[in-house]
């Protein structure tokens, strides 16, 4: 990636932001500033730590990762919009909960929050294969 450059990454669409965090991440794994390998051997917030110190990497990558990546079993990525719009869903609550509200209720799901979350991505994917299934059935 840093010998293609920002020239090529931007012509294959990707903005001027998101060219600077990609080169950043392929610069920070080259210099071994970022060393993947060691992350399996740190805390969750150690991991969190290190990937965050990286530019354009935030809470929900990090989450992602330590969750998909290192399959620790009890993630849960409070930011996504995948997650709370399931959990709105099958609780048929009148609002989307704040953060605070969405992390009390995945308590519930400690120590295994990880599967909980797999659970509602797999939710969200079905509704929304629904919905375009019967969107393109009325077209």
């Amino acid at each position: 990636m840093l010998e293609l450059g920002e020239a090529h990454l931007k012509s294959q669409g990707l903005t001027r932001q998101k060219t600077a965090y990609c080169l950043d991440l392929a610069e920070a794994l080259s210099n071994k500033r970022l060393r993947l390998s060691q992350l399996s051997l740190m805390s969750d917030a150690d991991v969190r730590t290190e990937l965050m110190a990286i530019k354009g990497l935030g809470s929900w990558s990090a989450d992602v990762y330590l969750l998909m990546v290192l399959r620790r079993p009890d993630i849960f990525p409070v930011t996504d919009l995948a997650l709370v719009t399931s959990v709105t869903e099958l609780k048929q609550l009148p609002a989307r909960p704040n953060t605070v509200q969405f992390l009390e209720m995945a308590e519930a799901w400690r120590p295994y929050r990880s599967v909980a979350a797999r659970m509602l991505w797999q939710f969200y994917l079905a509704k929304r294969s629904a919905r375009k299934n019967a969107t393109s059935a009325i077209a």
